[in-house]
């Protein structure tokens, strides 16, 4: 682990094997990622699965596979059996779902354990922002493409309407916070986001294209169905009213958020 990520005193079990060290982030992240593991079938993974193509016998890696349900539903659409998988949570659930998935910790640096060029298609959804190091992680993926690969990133969008209107008003925005063990100032105490970084539309796009990606689509999508869904998860009901007054804010069509990108490597 960096002295960046700081140290814990916290220990955890990789794969029943050995014990090490890991850092707060990535305890915090852990442990949402084992509460709260994003498989529903959302307006976000909707859109994503959008922008993938098929690709038969393709050899499709998702960083941040958690218990791989979606990284099942995508390889349906790439219409391949050859899933790979990394995260730091869930990954005897994800085996259980047939992703070849391995323990491995972004937020050490290191390189992923697969040999250059050796994807056809790359997914990471909802997990730069967890990262310290994006730089790193989004050359990782480039180099584990193979030429003329492509990749599908899905991120929060800090400059998203809701976003804009609660940081107006004196909260904190939606899709971060300043603490890893509590929210302050949020609006609604949902659940810490845990978010290391953060990116605009623009910031996103930039990003992949100092790298060398072609940016082939962007698309937005609307994370309420994400946040019904961890309310599900609590057992928390929600209000019928709130519920469908955040049905019609779904309907609005700019400014939603997540952002969606599909890149190519470039040969």
């Amino acid at each position: 682990m960096t002295k960046k990520a700081g140290k814990s005193s916290e220990k955890r079990k990789a794969n029943g094997k050995k014990t090490e060290k890991m850092s707060k982030p990535s305890l915090v992240n852990k442990e949402l990622s084992e509460k709260y593991p994003h498989d529903y079938f959302d307006d976000r993974i909707k859109t994503a699965l959008t922008l993938i193509t098929p690709q038969k016998n393709a050899k499709y890696l998702d960083i941040g596979c958690s218990n791989g349900k979606v990284a099942t539903w995508v390889a349906e659409k790439i219409q391949t059996k050859d899933i790979h998988g990394i995260d730091i949570a869930n990954i005897e659930d994800a085996r259980k779902n047939n992703v070849k998935a391995v323990f491995f910790d972004l937020n050490e640096d290191n390189k992923l354990p697969y040999k250059d060029k050796a994807f056809d298609v790359l997914t990471c959804f909802d997990t730069l922002e967890h990262i310290y190091n994006t730089d790193h992680c989004v050359r990782e993926i480039k180099r584990v493409l193979k030429d003329n690969g492509y990749a599908v990133i899905i991120v929060p969008r800090t400059d998203s309407l809701i976003n804009i209107i609660l940081l107006a008003l004196g909260y904190q925005m939606m899709s971060g916070g300043c603490s890893l063990e509590r929210n302050y100032g949020n609006f609604s105490d949902n659940r810490i986001s845990a978010h290391m970084a953060h990116f605009t539309k623009r910031d996103l796009i930039k990003m992949f294209e100092f790298y060398g990606f072609r940016i082939e689509e962007y698309r937005e999508a609307s994370t309420i169905g994400a946040w019904l869904g961890d309310q599900a998860a609590l057992g928390h009901k929600v209000n019928p009213i709130k519920k469908i007054i955040f049905k019609a804010y779904q309907l609005i069509p700019f400014k939603k958020e997540a952002s969606i990108i599909k890149v190519r490597k470039m040969k």
